[in-house]
């Protein structure tokens, strides 16, 4: 885990989250796109996790903060303010996405970014938290756990994903059962 980082469009915001962290993995020598990217967090969910945010939905659901779960297709293109899930895009730059939501008890920001390094890309994944009362803050003490240990599976299994589908740009569908296109 590293610091959340500078140059991303999130850093003038970044003071005023209380939380933040971002994780870093390469991908080698291309440059995929904004879209790829979207694709490629969608497409890195963990089974393990997918079960753990159907729980969170049950609960949230009761406590009438916002959930939802992803689509069964992904299509292209993606457009800033098109929601997925329980993430909107907020904003889409050819080496940076903006995904987050805001609700009562917090906002949530994450960040995915490509950036150069001495290897080719990286792929950097920062997360910002703005907790807003009691539940917030409760909130994220119950899943800050979870939350670290599925961003560092989902950066990784990106990574990856990006890798493995350089010339990918077609209509993804999402196997369920498994949680991977």
């Amino acid at each position: 885990m590293s610091r959340f980082p500078s140059t991303s469009l999130l850093s003038v915001e970044a003071e005023s989250y209380p939380y933040h962290d971002a994780f870093r993995a390469g991908i080698g020598d291309h440059l995929p796109s904004s879209q790829m990217l979207i694709r490629a967090f969608f497409a890195s969910f963990p089974g393990w996790a997918a079960a753990l945010m159907r729980l969170r939905n049950a609960v949230t659901r009761r406590l009438g903060l916002k959930s939802d779960n992803p689509p069964l297709f992904l299509t292209t293109p993606f457009e800033v303010g098109q929601e997925i899930g329980v993430f909107r895009l907020l904003a889409i730059t050819p080496h940076e996405v903006i995904l987050g939501q805001d609700d009562r008890h917090l906002d949530f920001r994450l960040s995915l970014r490509l950036i150069p390094s001495a290897t080719g890309t990286d792929l950097d994944v920062g997360s910002l938290v703005k907790p807003h009362n009691r539940l917030g803050w409760s909130y994220l003490m119950l899943v800050l756990p979870f939350h670290l240990l599925i961003a560092a599976t989902m950066v990784r299994r990106m990574a990856r994903f990006l890798h493995e589908n350089r010339d990918a740009d077609r209509v993804v569908m999402l196997d369920q059962k498994e949680g991977s296109f």
